[in-house]
Formats: C-alpha cells, sequence, structure tokens
C-alpha cells in the first residue's frame, strides 16, 4: 500500500483562507512579516575567524539578478564574501507551502584552516520561544542556548516561526535579548564543536599529567565546499522528534572495556558468572553474568603480547571466548594493538589479523603518552609514526579522544541537559580525520561500592528520562588482592578461578529488566553510532497533505517521537506486510526504514488527524531600503 492511500485529508483548525506573510526585501535586508509584525531577518551576517584573528563580520548582500517572483513562489539568492571563504545563501519558498528552504553553500577561497565559520540571523520580537533540548523536551528558552549534533535542532517561535535544522550544521545557539528579540546562530565550524588534543612528545615512562595540545581545524584546500541546510517554517508547525536510539529505547550506556586487566578466566567470569560456565553449560539469561544477562558493549583486546599482559588474541582460549561473546552481541574492538610502542608496519599487521577474526569498528589508544602510535599522539599527525590511513583501510573508524568528562552530580548523562548553555562534544566528527567518528567517556573505574552507588535506582531512572548517554571508561575484569586497585573488582576468586560478585550481578540483573521495558540499551559503541547517525539524517518531507520519511541507508528500528509542541497526540504509520511496527510509551513508534520510505500521520487526543505544517502565501515585496 503506498504512503498516499493512507495520508488521507486533514482536518485542519486554520481557517479557510491560509495566513498571509509577506517578504520585504532589500538590498541588504529580507524581512519576514506577518500581522504581528516582523518575524526574522533572512538575509543573516557571516562571522569567521582563522588564525589568531578576532572574529570579523561580512554582511549578505542580495543578489537582485537571480532573486525574485518566480512561477509558483519566489527564490532569495544572497552573496557574503570573506577574504577567506565566499558564501551563497538560497531560500526558496512554493506558493502555498510554509517552508522556506535555505541551503547555505561555503566556498574556499585560500588555504585556510577556519577556527569559526557561521551565520547570525536575527528575529523580531516574540513571547515565547522555545528549543529543543537533549533531553527531547521543548526548553523555554530564556538564556544562551546551545542545539547540540545529537538531537533534532527544532526553535519555536511562538506559534508564528519555526526553525528546523538540517544537515551540514555543526551547532546552533539561540541567544535572547532583553527586549524579546533574538539571535540565532548555525555553525558550519567551530573549534570548540570538536575538542581533540595529542601530547606533545612521546615519552618513555607514564606521565599522565603530559602535556596536551588542541588539534585545529586541517587547512581547507581552495575550492573546497561544505554545505548547510534548514527550514523557516511560517505559522504553526509539529515537526517529529527522531529519537537518538532504535527500537524504543530511552536511553543508552555503552562500557567502553580497556584490554589491560584482561586474561581468559576473568573474561569468562565476568561474561559468564564464573571461570567455567561455558563447559558446565551455565549460559542463558537464569545465570549470572554480565552477557548471560543479555546486555552488550564494547571489549577492546590487544592483538599480540608484549609487555606485562596476559597473551588474549594468540591465545585459544581466549580466542574461543571472543567468539562466543561476539555471537551474543558484545563488539570486539582493539586497545592499540600490543601494550608497547609499535611501528605502523606492526600496527598494519595486527590489524590485518584482527580484521580477519572480528568486526569491530572501535580503536582505543592504550597508554597514549608513551605509545607514539597513539592516536593521541603521533598516530594521527602524518611523519614516521602515522597509522589513520591504516584503520580506515581496515574500517576502524571509531576513535577516543582519551578524554574523560565529568559528570554532573546526581547524574549518568555525559548529554548533561540541564546545562544548556555550552556544548557537550561526546560523539562528534573533527575537520582532520574525515570518515572517522571521535568518541569521549566518562571514568567509572571507582571502587565496587561507589560504582554501585553511582548506578542507583534513581541516577538510572533519570538517564531514562532525559534518553541520555553514558560512554564509560571501564576495566570490567580487574582484580587485586591489594594496592591502589583492591576494592574495584566486579568479580571475586574462586575456586575454578573467578566468580562474579553477586551484588554486581543484582546490578545486570536490574540493567537486564530495564532493557527488557526499553528504558535503558546497554549498547556497543560501534552500533550505537551507526544507528545514531543514520537516524539523525532520515529526510523528512512535511507538507500541508502529510509527512513522508526516507532514508539513504536502510534503518532498522528507527524510533519517531510525537511533536513536542503537541503533548496529547500520537504517531500512526503506514503499514507493510514486510516491515512491522511496534509502540511503546508517549506515542511512539519503530519501525524498518528503506529506499520505499513510510508515510507518517500525527492524531491528536480524539484520533482526528493533525496537520504538521498550515498552508501559507508568502508575498515578495521589493521595498528601497531594508528594515
Amino acid at each position: 500500500m503506498s504512503s498516499l492511500t493512507l495520508l488521507l485529508p486533514l482536518l485542519l483548525c486554520a481557517s479557510p483562507e491560509p495566513p498571509r506573510f509577506t517578504l520585504r526585501v532589500g538590498a541588504s535586508t529580507a524581512w519576514l512579516h506577518d500581522e504581528g509584525g516582523a518575524l526574522v531577518d533572512l538575509l543573516p551576517v557571516l562571522v569567521v575567524r582563522s588564525g589568531e584573528r578576532q572574529a570579523r563580520h561580512y554582511p549578505f548582500r542580495l543578489s537582485a539578478a537571480e532573486s525574485g517572483p518566480r512561477e509558483g513562489g519566489w527564490r532569495l539568492v544572497a552573496l557574503a564574501e570573506a577574504p577567506e571563504v565566499a558564501h551563497r545563501l538560497v531560500i526558496e519558498h512554493h506558493e502555498g507551502d510554509s517552508r522556506l528552504h535555505l541551503v547555505l553553500t561555503s566556498t574556499t577561497r585560500r588555504v585556510v584552516a577556519l577556527k569559526e565559520e557561521w551565520v547570525r540571523f536575527r528575529t523580531g520580537r516574540f513571547q515565547r520561544v522555545e528549543a529543543l533540548d537533549f533531553a527531547y523536551r521543548l526548553k523555554h528558552v530564556r538564556s544562551t542556548t546551545f542545539l547540540g549534533g545529537l538531537t533534532p535542532r527544532q526553535v519555536h517561535f511562538d506559534a508564528r516561526l519555526s526553525l528546523i535544522g538540517g544537515e551540514g550544521i555543526e551547532g546552533a545557539w539561540v541567544h535572547p535579548d532583553k527586549k524579546g528579540r533574538y539571535e540565532v546562530r548555525l555553525e558550519l565550524e567551530h573549534e570548540e564543536n570538536h575538542p581533540f588534543s595529542t601530547y606533545e612528545a612521546c615519552t618513555t615512562h607514564v606521565d599522565l599529567k603530559a602535556r596536551r595540545t588542541p588539534l585545529p581545524a586541517e587547512p581547507r584546500e581552495i575550492g573546497t565546499r561544505r554545505r548547510l541546510e534548514a527550514e523557516w517554517i511560517v505559522g504553526s508547525a509539529h515537526p517529529l522528534r527522531v529519537a537518538r536510539y532504535p527500537n524504543g529505547y530511552r536511553a543508552a550506556i555503552v562500557l567502553t572495556d580497556h584490554a589491560d586487566q584482561s586474561d581468559t578466566k576473568r573474561l569468562e567470569a565476568f561474561a559468564f558468572g564464573s571461570t567455567g560456565a561455558l563447559k558446565r553449560g551455565e549460559v542463558g539469561s537464569e545465570y549470572p553474568g554480565f552477557v548471560n544477562r543479555g546486555l552488550s558493549y564494547t571489549k577492546t583486546i590487544f592483538v599480540e603480547k608484549r609487555g606485562p599482559h596476559a597473551p588474549q588474541f594468540e591465545e585459544t582460549a581466549y580466542r574461543a571466548l571472543l567468539d562466543t561473546i561476539q555471537a551474543r552481541g558484545v563488539e570486539i574492538g582493539l586497545h592499540s594493538v600490543t601494550g608497547e610502542d609499535d611501528p605502523p608496519s606492526r600496527v598494519e599487521a595486527l590489524v590485518k589479523q584482527f580484521r580477519g577474526a572480528y568486526s569491530g569498528r572501535v580503536w582505543i589508544d592504550h597508554q597514549p603518552d608513551t605509545n607514539c602510535e597513539a592516536i593521541t599522539n603521533r598516530g594521527s599527525s602524518p611523519g614516521s609514526r602515522y597509522i589513520l590511513d591504516i584503520l580506515a583501510k581496515h574500517n576502524v573508524r571509531l576513535l577516543w579522544t582519551a578524554r574523560d568528562l565529568i559528570l554532573s552530580r546526581g547524574s549518568l548523562n555525559l548529554l548533561d541537559p540541564g546545562s544548556s548553555n555550552r556544548r557537550r562534544s561526546v560523539i562528534f566528527k573533527h575537520p582532520r580525520f574525515p570518515g572517522f567518528w571521535l568518541f569521549s567517556t566518562s571514568w567509572l573505574f571507582l571502587k565496587r561500592v561507589t560504582l554501585l552507588k553511582l548506578f542507583n535506582a534513581h541516577h538510572l531512572d533519570r538517564l531514562a528520562s532525559e534518553r541520555g548517554l553514558l560512554l564509560g571508561h571501564v576495566y570490567l575484569e580487574t582484580w587485586r588482592r591489594q594496592g591502589r586497585l583492591k576494592g574495584r573488582g566486579l568479580i571475586k576468586p574462586s575456586p575454578t578461578g573467578f566468580q562474579i560478585r553477586p551484588e554486581v550481578d543484582a546490578l545486570f540483573s536490574n540493567l537486564a529488566k530495564r532493557q527488557t521495558t526499553r528504558q535503558l540499551w546497554m549498547a556497543p559503541l560501534g552500533p550505537l553510532v551507526t544507528h545514531m547517525e543514520a537516524a539523525l539524517r532520515a529526510r523528512i518531507n512535511y507538507s500541508p497533505e502529510g509527512i513522508h520519511l526516507r532514508s539513504s541507508t536502510p534503518l532498522k528500528g528507527l524510533t519517531l517521537l510525537p511533536p513536542a509542541n503537541l503533548p496529547e497526540s500520537t504517531l500512526c504509520v503506514e503499514a507493510r506486510s514486510d516491515a512491522p511496527i511496534a509502540k511503546g510509551r508517549e506515542g511512539s513508534v519503530w519501525f524498518d526504514l528503506d529506499g520505499v520510505g513510510r508515510g507518517v500521520k500525527i492524531l491528536d487526543a480524539e484520533g482526528r488527524v493533525v496537520a504538521p505544517i498550515q498552508p501559507a502565501s508568502v508575498a515578495w515585496r521589493p521595498v528601497e531600503s531594508g528594515g
């Protein structure tokens, strides 16, 4: 059944005549008006900063030859030129459609590494402006508010205007002033969106306080193009919220386990409850152990024994364990390739061996201050220790920043929606690493009693309510009788080797129950990033007739949430026999999305179809001067 047959006539609450808007166009301003007054100036200001210079501002100027009314609508083209980059802004409107499609193209004019590149729009006065926060809730913008890259960018200005962010936006800001006006910034580039630093030197002894230098954006070649897309929607708009996680999961925890403390006996005890559990057939959810409880994580390993660590990849029994836990959903990644400094030739040989057995795409530097090939040392800079090309060749695409973020008090959520006035770069891309994702973590290698308190019911409930994300830096198989690591172990000695501690397995059992009820996804990093990237890039076409979704890549379990500004609403999705639909709390739905796409309807509390946007007329009106 096609989506068109399900997009039934809508029961609109609007008046028979669509609302009328006017675009008053001058050489340097293009103010959009409704009956209540000025909404937004569609000709922004370009802001650029390179090197140590202060940021400089360049106004957009209308291209009169390319702009004006067209059959069925109008087209606005404006240009701005800085010494480093030239920008071309195109905004198009089609008659009867309330959407104004915005495409901004940046073209590099000279070789330059930009620290900042963004455009600034100014608005008229509004009574209430709301933006979608990291917890997927609309929050009143009372102070400067940041809209990050792991959440749909949505801003509503009363019920008169909305901004929906699209591809190419690194970050977005909304700044109120004291007179009820706002400034909206859309960033193509800002160095603080991709914090990454490298050690200044490769040392021969561990120095956790060794100096690190921020790695700036790589200089762009002349002619390099970047593209940013967004939509201004006039009138009332009810956009969907595309969830970060699949299959209705509200929040996600990713444990990234470093290889240092791992050996065969400890790994089996952590995963399956005790050493020898597999031989005894103690496999399944009725038995203790992290993997037995149906939980997953990212387990990194050494491919070859060098240094004081136990043999892993090359040991037959350990490899058999890895195969078993991978078959149950655990992601196997790399903790460098050995426990010592390695030249690129050894890195390539061992990564190739690893790739013959495992599909994980995660690389976590081991002891990056002493391992010269570490990504956070010399491995990411062209030279004798450069390995990024090797990792790309073998599809190792997720790189740790060797950076641990501090959790807010009483929270497990690295996205920290309560701090809306600052950036929170947890998973991101860096201009120097095309094709790679970078991730930061939180230090969770804590005393056991502290860890168990941190994962209490209140904190887990809060993480789910905030649709949060936790990436943990852990050593899950640690056991020490004495020393600084005493008291951090999740396992303890047993007659056969080791066994999971009962209080720890009680936590695993609780996490499993929360996963079953979709409050929480205990996720491997690779599948999480793959889904999140594709989900947040899904194309949603809003029109007065309905909503249609498409994805350039197949998406399993894409989860949609009803519009945040329609609390008493639910979703109805086009049914297809080959792709069933599941429903969850708060009107959420999830389903598989392929190249055919899906039709979606919004239903109000009485089951009536609600239009996502209203028809509108936006008249083009030239004026002698902007304003």
